[in-house]
């Protein structure tokens, strides 16, 4: 297997837990020219995470990024906040021309979450078996 670049990085942890917070990532790499892996982290609240590795068509990430666009994540830090309602902080990092960006539900529009739960929802059609190279 060839290197990794990080092309997405999708987060979300819950927040206001007196215990270790649970968490669920799911991270897009570059693989080859035509093929992407995408590693989901599933972490329950315990020292343990999961780690489950899929190989995921390259369109993929073209998909993500018109999501980021449609919603103009990359103007989000410019803005006061609008705190996420749900108990969970998101996070969103993508490169935008030259360097990545990180944007959070701590400083997004009040639509935001809409972008972060479609981003999730395409992201999580890929954590299918057929698309499944280890767990």
């Amino acid at each position: 297997m060839g290197d990794k670049v990080m092309l997405i990085d999708y987060f979300e942890r819950a927040v206001g837990t007196p215990e270790e917070a649970p968490y669920y990532e799911l991270v897009l790499y570059q693989h080859t020219e035509t093929e992407l892996l995408l590693e989901r982290y599933v972490n329950g609240g315990t020292p343990e995470e999961t780690v489950t590795t899929f190989h995921v068509p390259a369109e993929v990430y073209e998909k993500v990024m018109q999501i980021i666009q449609g919603h103009d994540m990359a103007s989000w830090n410019s803005r006061s906040g609008c705190f996420a309602l749900d108990g969970k902080l998101y996070v969103c990092k993508f490169q935008d021309e030259e360097r990545f960006i990180r944007v959070s539900s701590d400083a997004m529009p009040e639509d935001g979450l809409t972008a972060f739960h479609e981003i999730r929802s395409l992201l999580n059609g890929y954590t299918q078996e057929k698309y499944l190279v280890s767990q």
